[in-house]
């Protein structure tokens, strides 16, 4: 066991199907099992387990059959026996293989036939517990359980995966393993003594948003799976790269085509950029984020989403640290951002899909919830030094000028000119960036504000301060500015206030932490800039 102010930091939220949601009335009572009893994988995953891995390679297969120019019935039927007799044998050796036990500290997982492998999660060790469902696990009632141990390392190394079990054995899973784990004592001083399980069956949920459909066509301005057609560009390359037969000729073939007609080349590249780009972001975000809804117990937010796949992810409310609201620089225009919760115990790859609060709404909405659930809404922040508005032109329009008149000097006006409106353009986007730095503290909670590609607004509470950084360049000395990070033990673990006046850095990291910064600051503290 761990120590009362050291155990459940490091524990982040929930990932179940909302199909097999804890509440269901078929699951509400599934077979108990003794404690260490040692149990096998459900045997329907043998139905799912050959068809999923046939599927892994039976599409890669069938097309290098048809590219090769050797496709028969009789050759794909062969090869597709034989393929489907090894999956259900790979499968038949891994469910006889596979055994786990629940004890009451930890929960053993023991694999493999040739190579056995073993593996001990202790439960107080455990930061989440993951029930996911594609459509063929729905389809047979199983649920796939990860369990998410904090092991020091990252990826799926430090999960112990059960694939699969039935949905009553999933349900079982998740809620004993989450109240071992909140047995424990509490992570926070300022926790209650009493832990309780997030997401009870007897604890009153209120629908605190629900993401809009028409939200969804707001997507291509947040940046969300903007770029996902270069996932089948690249595709399309790989597959192109790898045939043989496309040779030189062909390839040959197909550049003296697009010399011969660049405008009918270009219009569909423009048509593919305006068009498949927005559609494919939209597609992408409705399908991850469909009936997208926030509910709120007294001790945890539950967030389900998902058209395909069902999901439902359970945040504690004593993890709260604070939020994050990212506004692209052309949802700005339509006032629409993305938010996001810094929950402790999550780790910084699973921050942003596990603690997304809203994918896409507009801003009023996203400012309504964070208040709602973490915080107050800062009124006014601190505007930062003219040193870094200075900065920020210079880098914005001087290297742009430069180019242009290199160009101009060696007779390419052609590219100068481009180059020259890119050097104007600079500077209303070298004022946008200098408008959105800020930083402000108002007794609880630190803000923090920049960027202007992708502007984000970060709100902290005052407990979740664990350190400060401060930095400063060679170019920074010389205008008097640095760049304060606060460390925190939730979302990307830093938050950076972007050249602050060198004088204040100190005295603003001695207000919100006066304890830690007495030693580094005079007893005459330096006034802040002026308020916006």
């Amino acid at each position: 066991m761990c120590a009362p102010d050291r155990c459940d930091a490091r524990f982040g939220g929930r990932l179940v199907t909302d199909q097999y949601r804890a509440d269901d009335v078929s699951l509400a009572a599934p077979a108990i099992a003794a404690p260490g009893t040692v149990q096998r994988l459900s045997a329907r995953s043998l139905v799912v387990d050959p068809i999923k891995r046939l599927g892994t390679f039976a599409l890669p297969l069938a097309a290098a059959f048809v590219i090769s120019g050797h496709f028969t019935v009789d050759r794909a039927a062969y090869y597709g026996l034989a393929g489907g007799l090894l999956s259900i044998a790979y499968s038949l050796i891994r469910w006889a293989t596979f055994r786990y036990a629940l004890h009451d500290n930890r929960l053993d997982i023991t694999s493999g036939l040739l190579a056995r492998k073993s593996r001990s999660i202790p439960l107080d060790r455990i930061r989440g517990v993951d029930l996911t469902a594609s459509p063929m696990h729905r389809l047979m009632r199983l649920v796939v359980v990860r369990v998410d141990a904090a092991a020091g390392g990252t990826g799926r190394a430090d999960e112990g995966v059960l694939d699969a079990v039935t949905a009553a054995e999933g349900a079982r899973l998740r809620r004993l393993l989450l109240a071992r784990r909140s047995a424990a004592p509490a992570a926070d001083a300022e926790a209650p003594e009493v832990a309780q399980v997030p997401g009870r069956d007897d604890q009153p949920r209120t629908v605190l948003a629900r993401v809009r459909r028409s939200w969804f066509l707001m997507s291509p301005l947040t940046g969300a799976y903007l770029f996902a057609p270069l996932a089948l560009l690249g595709t399309i390359w790989g597959w192109v790269a790898q045939s043989d037969t496309i040779g030189q000729r062909q390839v040959q073939g197909a550049a003296a085509w697009l010399v011969a007609d660049p405008w009918l080349v270009g219009f569909a590249a423009l048509a593919f950029l305006v068009l498949g780009f927005p559609i494919a972001s939209v597609a992408m975000t409705a399908l991850l984020n469909w009936d997208f809804t926030v509910r709120g117990t007294p001790d945890a937010l539950e967030l389900e989403r998902g058209l395909l796949t069902r999901r439902h992810v359970t945040l504690e409310r004593r993890r709260l640290r604070g939020w994050e609201l990212v506004e692209a620089l052309p949802a700005r225009m339509v006032r629409a951002g993305r938010l996001r919760a810094l929950v402790t115990g999550i780790g910084a790859e699973s921050h942003h899909s596990r603690a997304e609060l809203l994918p896409v709404a507009p801003v009023e909405r996203a400012y309504a919830l964070a208040v709602t659930t973490v915080g107050a809404r800062p009124e006014t922040l601190t505007a930062h030094p003219r040193a870094a508005l200075r900065r920020r032109l210079f880098r914005a329009i001087v290297p742009w000028t430069v180019l242009a008149i290199a160009a101009f000097a060696t007779g390419a006006p052609e590219a100068g000119v481009p180059l020259l409106a890119l050097a104007l353009l600079g500077i209303p986007l070298g004022v946008d960036r200098y408008r959105s730095l800020g930083h402000a503290y108002d007794g609880e909670l630190v803000s923090v504000r920049g960027g202007s590609w992708s502007r984000r607004t970060v709100v902290l509470q005052r407990r979740a301060v664990v350190g400060w950084q401060v930095r400063q360049t060679i170019f920074q000395r010389r205008q008097q500015v640095a760049t304060l990070v606060v460390g925190v033990g939730a979302g990307s673990g830093g938050y950076a206030a972007t050249d602050m006046d060198a004088d204040s850095v100190a005295t603003f990291a001695h207000e919100v932490t006066p304890r830690w910064l007495a030693p580094f600051v005079s007893e005459e503290a330096t006034p802040a800039e002026p308020t916006r």
